[in-house]
């Protein structure tokens, strides 16, 4: 069977076809000083591979799979639409306008990134970094978030996670003020208004406060509970604590609480908990901790696991070639 290639190029090897594809129309590699664009229709969300480029502009006006860009200075660069992760290394120097559902850099230093993230961004060995909400329009960019799964009004652009900070102090980055940010970056010229809504920090929630919120209520329901006085039924055995279902149970019936199958606590009998029966505040002592980590190890978690998918990415795509 051959295969023909977007240039015309005959291939008796699907995995040389698929090779010649990526290398030819979803690369771009070694420029200097050029203006390359991908116009719309013309990726189909193909993934993306920039490298070693140096004063460009490159305009990607179509919606993508996963987007890596390396070793990139001095260059302007537009990422309309990836429904997967863009990972920038080694950059240096640039403005990014970029909407993506993960987004992460290493190693770069001195870049602007007018952002729009489904997720919340993480930085890592990255210095003077600055950030500002996306910035892009062009006639059709609407229909590449779509199609990338993107919701332009959902935009987390601003709930930065650098992993070289442990106290989140941001020393390695910053907003940039409105005064510094550039006018709305319209590539094709055609007048296009932005679909992505200007989002203020902390507008929305993220899906790492939304967590520690509905913890947070558990512990409300407790203490709730504590202080009306809820009768404390006790076994005669000492390490039974006989009313821990019946304040599950009662959570589980909230849309903010911890739902427990009734099942699983039919016995109500909790082996090695029986001091636990002196009262609630000793399970706010046991829980709280765990919730107040929850906000500052659920990013950490959530980027490493993009990080081994974006390895698999690229060996899955290694297995195929």
């Amino acid at each position: 069977m051959m295969f023909t290639a977007t240039d015309g190029t005959s291939f008796f090897s699907l995995g040389e076809y698929r090779r010649h594809e990526m290398e030819t129309q979803y690369t771009w590699e070694n420029k200097m000083g050029e203006t390359l664009m991908k116009l719309p229709g013309s990726v189909k969300g193909q993934p993306f591979d920039i490298s070693s480029c140096k004063g460009c502009r490159l305009l990607l006006l179509d919606h993508s799979d996963q987007v890596q860009i390396d070793d990139v200075s001095d260059s302007r660069v537009f990422i309309a639409a990836s429904s997967e992760s863009v990972f920038i290394r080694n950059c240096s120097s640039c403005t990014f306008t970029i909407a993506c559902k993960q987004f992460r850099t290493r190693d770069c230093t001195n870049c602007i990134f007018y952002l729009y993230s489904k997720t919340e961004p993480a930085i890592e060995t990255s210095n003077n970094i600055r950030f500002a909400p996306f910035n892009g329009a062009y006639d059709g960019h609407k229909q590449a978030m779509e199609a990338a799964s993107l919701n332009p009004e959902r935009n987390l652009w601003f709930a930065v996670y650098d992993f070289n900070d442990d106290k989140q102090t941001g020393n390695n980055w910053r907003y940039l003020n409105a005064s510094e940010e550039d006018p709305l970056w319209t590539p094709l010229n055609d007048g296009a208004k932005t679909c992505c809504p200007r989002v203020k920090p902390g507008a929305i929630k993220t899906q790492t406060e939304q967590v520690v919120q509905t913890s947070e209520n558990s512990i409300s329901k407790f203490r709730k509970n504590k202080t009306s006085g809820i009768e404390r039924n006790h076994c005669s055995t000492p390490s039974t604590y006989t009313t821990l279902s019946e304040i599950m149970n009662e959570n589980s019936n909230s849309n903010d609480g911890i739902a427990v199958p009734a099942t699983a606590m039919q016995t109500s009998t909790i082996v090695g908990f029986g001091s636990l029966s002196a009262g609630y505040s000793n399970l706010e002592d046991l829980f709280s901790p765990i919730y107040e980590r929850l906000s500052q190890t659920a990013q950490m978690i959530a980027s490493s696991v993009s990080h081994a998918v974006e390895q698999c990415h690229q060996l899955i795509r290694q297995l195929f070639d």
